[in-house]
C-alpha cells in the first residue's frame, strides 16, 4: 500500500468516526472496528499502515513509517502549515492528512506509453 493511500485511509476513518479522533491520544487504535479507542492522526496512520508498529507509542514510531528521520514534531509542523486547526477538529485533520499525502507522498503519475507515429518515429502521449 502506497503511503498516499495509508494517509488517505486514516483521513477516511477520522472523517467517518470524528468522535474517535483525539489529538492528545498517544495510542495506536486496533483498527476501524475496535472497541472505540480514540487515536490522534499519527495513531490512525499507525493503525492502517501495513507495517503497524509493535509498540503502541505512536509519537515515536509512526513518523518513521512515513519518512526516515521524521519526528512527531516535524509531522505536526507540516500539518499546522497545511491545515490550521487540525489538532482540535477532526474534519480539518482529515482534510489536512489528504493534503499531506499529496504534498509529501504523491502517487507517481502513470507513464505515457511510447507509440510509433505515422512517420515511423517513436512518440509519447
Amino acid at each position: 500500500m502506497h503511503l498516499n493511500e495509508v494517509l488517505k485511509r486514516a483521513a477516511d476513518i477520522i472523517e467517518k468516526y470524528p468522535e474517535r479522533f483525539e489529538f492528545v491520544s498517544t495510542l495506536i487504535p486496533e483498527g476501524e472496528h475496535d472497541c472505540g479507542t480514540p487515536g490522534c492522526a499519527l495513531g490512525w496512520i499507525g493503525a492502517v499502515h501495513p507495517k503497524r508498529p509493535a509498540t503502541n507509542d505512536c509519537e515515536n514510531t509512526v513518523p518513521q513509517l512515513l519518512e526516515p528521520g521524521l519526528s512527531a514534531i516535524n509531522f505536526y509542523g507540516r500539518m499546522d502549515r497545511l491545515a490550521f486547526g487540525w489538532r482540535s477538529n477532526p474534519r480539518i485533520c482529515a482534510a489536512g492528512l489528504r493534503k499531506y499525502a499529496d504534498a509529501f507522498h504523491p502517487v507517481e503519475e502513470e507513464k505515457t506509453p511510447l507509440r510509433v507515429n505515422q512517420t515511423g518515429l517513436v512518440a509519447t502521449g
